[in-house]
């Protein structure tokens, strides 16, 4: 089984790269998160979110349009490149519908970005909760659950004070996709990383 993004899923079904499996729950899976044949499936899904730390963020955005803010300057990160990460791509393309794009046109997206990066309120730093924990990116646009998870994460090494972390959800969701490679051919990926749609992780 191979966990992929969805957009790679399609692809490599298309190109005959997965093998026909159904797991023992596949009845159960609607009509439109699976394939007919068992190829691949919708294992779960996240919304793109703007997370924020309480501590250095008194006025927190609730939009993505609060993010060109004068008060942001110098705090508004991405999970990565979007070029290479899955979550900033989705960023970016949750930036474009909320601009006038769509799924077939995400430069209003990439212009959001560019219009955050010329007034210095987006930084080109990878966010994690590292970077959250530092004070280094106290605003960042992720999926719902890996902020919940940043959440979690912050709480535990805190001395039992509440998180400090906050999401407020856009509506943007992409799910994710299972497959089962072809035993006759091997997995694309083979380590445990969600970094780009292209890697995959791989359990045996």
């Amino acid at each position: 089984m191979v966990d992929l993004g969805s957009a790679f899923a399609l692809s490599a079904a298309a190109d005959g790269l997965l093998a026909h499996y159904q797991v023992t729950t596949f009845d159960d899976i609607p009509a439109g998160q699976k394939a007919d044949d068992g190829s691949w499936f919708f294992d779960y899904g996240g919304f793109i979110s703007i997370g924020y730390d309480a501590s250095k963020v008194t006025d927190p955005p609730t939009t993505l349009a609060d993010l060109k803010k004068p008060e942001y300057k110098g705090k508004v990160a991405l999970n990565g490149d979007p070029t290479k990460a899955g979550a900033a791509f989705a960023g970016v393309y949750a930036a474009a519908l909320a601009n006038g794009g769509s799924f077939a046109d995400i430069k209003p997206g990439v212009q959001f970005f560019a219009d955050l990066k010329k007034s210095g309120n987006f930084i080109p730093v990878q966010s994690s909760a590292a970077t959250i924990e530092s004070g280094q990116t106290p605003i960042t646009l992720d999926w719902d659950y890996l902020q919940a998870g940043y959440a979690a994460k912050l709480k535990a090494r805190s001395t039992g004070r509440s998180p400090s972390r906050a999401t407020a959800s856009t509506r943007t969701s992409t799910p994710r996709a299972s497959a089962r490679p072809p035993r006759t051919r091997p997995p694309h990926g083979c380590g445990r990383s969600f970094s780009t749609p292209t890697r995959a992780r791989t359990r045996s």
